[in-house]
């Protein structure tokens, strides 16, 4: 088959079988083809309300329908995150590994990026360009560890955000004490983004501030800060003649560094996007405690549960305005030592509605929220949740998130390598009892075990011990996911302009102007 058809599988799946346009998103059977659709931005479908948790119902039906036209290689590939190469470069290869296990997603590492943006770029689109000669075309999430401060892998090519333990104390002096700061505190950063010259970043406060009040429908503030918007916007026209001006929206002077931190975090996601970057591996959403303190010293937004659940849904919600799906971790707790050398304990208090440990509260609001795409599970042992085995491989403690806790994206392990699980399993083992049990993606960074990881997961669909239905579900969980990002839009758009010269200096311009902004404002906040 020569190389136009074959790069033209996805369109032609896409478009016989679901309606997708070979860029744009999908169309649903009875509301007319792709074209005839809107562009749908993801500022406009967070207008609209968050598609990540409980994904909108469009969305799930062509994932559902994209994975039963998949064979059962191509849905066991679907569901694996792998690592690649030792370098800043596509390995020579990684279009053997692809077509043979077209993964779901890559994970990108400190040494996998280089040096420059645009080399960066580059990267990025052959990545999608072998994607798109694989399997059904279906492009990769590309990952990162993108949590600021010690965990950075961008060296000078992008701005350095903060780490959590700055952001949490940036947060902490804005919330302050007293009955509704954690309100005031957003309310604050939302109207920051009023722009009378800036109508796209006052749009984006106004819908924030609709959110804000239907949250808080007594706050005085906030009716003061939406007609403020309402101005800018030219909804409603000045006052004037007898009518007297509504009083104005006083901004708190504590809330500058946190408006600048959010505005950061917003930046930080537009540069990601533009890189080519599809998925975050953050935030960290554990609170500091004793156990896990020296683990996550600097990783953590702090021990106040409160403060951690909100720096945490101000970074989903950047991400998610930038283009890019973020991933809650390690649920529901890394315990007393660093997963990557030993297994640990974590002693939780469960109650009947699941709130009661504070180590649960922030992850219970990013999934509240409705903007988490995907939730990062640890090999914490809990024997509150299931006194047998770890958290990833357990199905009471993956109900637990399903069933308690409502989360309807992709519960994604850390890596199986790791020795906290991999003592006594296989990896392909830890990866069939993963998937059995709940999970729909499965981290696995031993490039040279890919294979045979993936030829487990094929064997135990066959032989019965993974069930089939178990695995269409979370291959649909993983492409209702790029569906919602408009991944096969995004990628080919990296893919062009790696293509073009012209249209990558473009790109590298636009991302230019995007890092100096953010360096700027990281400057605020220093």
């Amino acid at each position: 088959m020569g190389r136009k058809a074959k790069n033209g599988i996805s369109a032609a799946l896409v478009c016989v079988v679901l309606g997708f346009s070979s860029c744009g998103r999908p169309s649903v059977s009875g509301e007319g083809p792709a074209a005839s659709q809107p562009e749908t931005s993801l500022p406009a479908a967070q207008a609209a309300g968050s598609r990540t948790g409980a994904s909108a119902a469009p969305e799930r039906r062509l994932a559902r329908a994209l994975a039963a036209a998949m064979t059962i290689e191509e849905k066991c590939a679907q569901v694996l995150m792998i690592a690649v190469g030792t370098g800043p470069e596509v390995p020579k290869d990684f279009a053997r590994l692809v077509r043979d296990v077209p993964a779901g997603a890559i994970l990108l590492l400190g040494y996998n990026v280089a040096e420059s943006a645009e080399k960066i770029m580059k990267l990025g689109a052959a990545f999608q360009e072998a994607a798109r000669a694989a399997g059904k075309g279906i492009p990769f999430l590309i990952a990162l560890d993108h949590e600021g401060g010690t965990v950075y892998r961008l060296g000078k090519a992008a701005t350095r955000i903060p780490g959590a333990s700055r952001a949490g104390a940036v947060l902490e002096k804005a919330l302050g004490a007293g009955p509704g700061a954690e309100a005031d505190l957003l309310l604050n950063i939302a109207a920051s983004r009023i722009d009378g010259n800036n109508p796209s970043e006052t749009r984006k406060a106004y819908t924030e501030l609709q959110g804000l009040l239907k949250a808080h429908p007594g706050h005085p503030g906030i009716p003061k800060a939406l007609y403020e918007a309402e101005l800018a916007l030219a909804i409603k026209a000045p006052p004037s003649g007898g009518i007297a001006e509504p009083e104005r929206f006083i901004r708190a002077r504590d809330s500058a560094s946190a408006a600048a931190l959010a505005a950061l975090y917003r930046n930080s996601a537009r540069q990601l996007s533009l890189l080519g970057f599809s998925l975050n591996l953050a935030p960290v959403l554990e609170p500091l405690g004793k156990a896990n303190r020296e683990f996550l010293r600097y990783r953590s937004y702090g021990a106040d549960p409160r403060t951690v659940g909100l720096a945490g849904e101000i970074f989903i919600r950047a991400m998610r305005e930038g283009g890019v799906l973020a991933a809650g971790k390690h649920f529901p707790g890394t315990g007393s030592g660093d997963p990557h050398e030993a297994s640990s304990r974590l002693d939780l208090d469960i109650g009947e509605g699941g709130g009661e440990a504070p180590e649960i509260i922030p992850f219970q609001r990013a999934i509240a929220d409705g903007g988490l795409a995907a939730l990062m599970v640890s090999h914490v042992l809990v024997p509150a949740l299931d006194p047998a085995l770890p958290v990833s491989l357990s199905a009471p403690a993956l109900s637990f998130i399903r069933q308690r806790l409502g989360f309807e994206g992709i519960i994604l392990t850390d890596d199986i390598n790791m020795k906290a699980l991999i003592r006594g399993r296989e990896p392909g083992e830890a990866a069939v009892a993963a998937l059995a049990a709940g999970a729909d993606m499965v981290m696995y960074l031993d490039e040279r075990g890919v294979a045979a990881v993936h030829a487990g997961l094929v064997r135990a669909v066959r032989e019965g011990s993974l069930p089939q239905e178990r695995l269409d579900g979370a291959a649909a969980r993983v492409l209702e996911q790029k569906i919602v990002l408009d991944l096969w839009r995004k990628s080919s758009e990296l893919i062009q302009a790696a293509q073009d010269e012209t249209a990558l200096s473009r790109r590298g311009a636009e991302f230019s102007c995007l890092k100096k902004e953010g360096d700027a404002l990281l400057k605020k906040l220093q």
